[in-house]
């Protein structure tokens, strides 16, 4: 399976998706609590490391689903947090579209370089995604370095 499998059909594969995304949040001070599943949609609460609670939500419609205004149904029965994203989870439009508050998390050109280069390769070892070590060895730096001035 893909590392995000951005058409999940199921919610094993969305919350494969989800966990994978948690990891790479990880960076940006960006810690999962909790999952549920809601209307068939995977929802993720966030707490940034600065924080006492949840900030912020991730909902992951199923490819089967999406166009059917289960987004928004599925936002209305959430506790509205402000909603976390990337731009390569191609929901900006979306969510400005619908009024829905946002954060996108930036990642630099070379990560970028380096998530093209290890793609969905796994180690041989841990059977883990490369990228997923990455994003983790970038949470530790950012941890000592957010606590260390």
């Amino acid at each position: 399976m893909e590392r995000f499998p951005v058409n999940a059909r199921t919610i094993e594969e969305a919350k494969h998706y989800s966990q994978n995304r948690c990891t790479q949040f990880l960076a940006s001070g960006y810690y999962p609590t909790r999952y549920e599943i809601i209307d068939e949609c995977v929802v993720t609460y966030f707490r940034h490391i600065n924080a006492s609670c949840d900030t912020c939500q991730m909902i992951y419609v199923l490819e089967q689903n999406r166009g059917k205004g289960l987004y928004m149904k599925v936002y209305e029965k959430t506790e509205k947090l402000v909603t976390i994203t990337l731009e390569d989870c191609n929901i900006l439009n979306f969510l400005m579209h619908n009024n829905v508050q946002y954060k996108s998390l930036y990642t630099s050109y070379e990560y970028e370089l380096v998530q093209e280069f290890y793609g969905n390769k796994k180690s041989d070892r841990s059977d883990q995604y490369l990228m997923n070590h990455i994003d983790e060895g970038l949470a530790v730096i950012k941890y000592f370095a957010d606590f260390s001035d």
